[in-house]
C-alpha cells in the first residue's frame, strides 16, 4: 500500500516526492498511538468478553462498557495524534527544508495527512477487538479485498495525479478500514448479545 502510494507520488514530480517523504515520516511517527490502542484491545478485551458472558448466562445486562472505553480512547488518543502530524509539515515545515515549493505542498496535504492518522487510530482499535473476537476469516479477508482495490487503483489510470490526491487515497484507505472494522465489531457485539439472551430462555 505505502510503496504503491510512493510511486503514485513519484510521478507528480520532485517536489510532490519530496513533500511526500517528510508526510510519510510524520505519518509512520504518529500511527504508534493507534497502534498501542489496538494491542490493548488484543491484550485485555478477551477476559473482558468472557466476563460479559458469565454476566449474560447469571441474566445481567452486559454493558460493552470496554468497548465504548476503548472506541473513545481511540478517537480522543486519534484526534490528539492527528494534530500533531499535522501540524509539524504544516507548522514546523522548516525544520525539513527551506524549499519554498515543498513547504507549500507539506502545508497544502497536512489536513489529508491528519484525517489519515485519526482514520488509522480508530481503524486499529476496531482491528485489536476484532483480533479479541477471533474474527479472522473476516480480517483477512478485508485486508485483501481493501489493500488489493487501493493498490489497483493506485497503479490503474485512474491514479492520482497530485500530492494531495494521493493522500487523500491513504485517507480513504484507512477510513475504509475503519468503517468496516466498526461495523463489523459492533454487529458481533448485537450478536453475541442475541445469541446470550437465546440461550438464558432456552435454559
Amino acid at each position: 500500500m505505502y510503496n504503491g502510494l510512493s510511486l503514485a507520488v513519484g510521478r507528480c514530480g520532485a517536489v510532490a516526492l519530496a513533500a511526500h517523504q517528510v508526510l510519510l515520516r510524520s505519518f509512520f511517527f504518529f500511527t504508534p498511538i493507534g497502534d498501542s490502542i489496538g494491542m490493548t484491545s488484543q491484550v485485555f478485551l478477551p477476559d473482558v468478553l468472557k466476563a460479559e458472558a458469565r454476566d449474560f448466562a447469571n441474566g445481567k445486562t452486559a454493558t460493552r462498557g470496554a468497548r465504548r472505553m476503548l472506541g473513545g480512547i481511540a478517537m480522543a488518543a486519534g484526534a490528539c495524534a492527528a494534530l500533531s502530524a499535522g501540524g509539524l509539515p504544516a507548522r514546523f515545515g522548516f525544520v525539513f527544508t527551506s524549499n519554498a515549493k515543498v513547504l507549500a505542498a507539506m502545508r497544502g496535504a497536512a489536513p489529508i495527512l491528519a484525517a489519515g492518522v485519526l482514520f488509522h487510530a480508530v481503524a486499529l482499535a476496531s482491528e485489536g477487538m476484532l483480533l479479541a473476537e477471533g474474527d479472522l476469516r473476516f480480517l483477512s479477508t478485508s485486508y485483501v479485498v481493501t489493500s488489493g482495490a487501493t493498490l489497483t487503483l493506485l497503479l490503474s489510470r485512474f491514479r492520482p495525479t497530485s500530492l494531495n490526491a494521493a493522500w487523500g487515497f491513504l485517507g480513504l484507505f484507512h477510513a475504509a478500514r475503519a468503517a468496516q472494522f466498526g461495523a463489523r465489531a459492533s454487529f458481533l457485539a448485537s450478536r453475541r448479545a442475541r445469541q446470550a439472551r437465546v440461550d438464558r430462555r432456552a435454559a
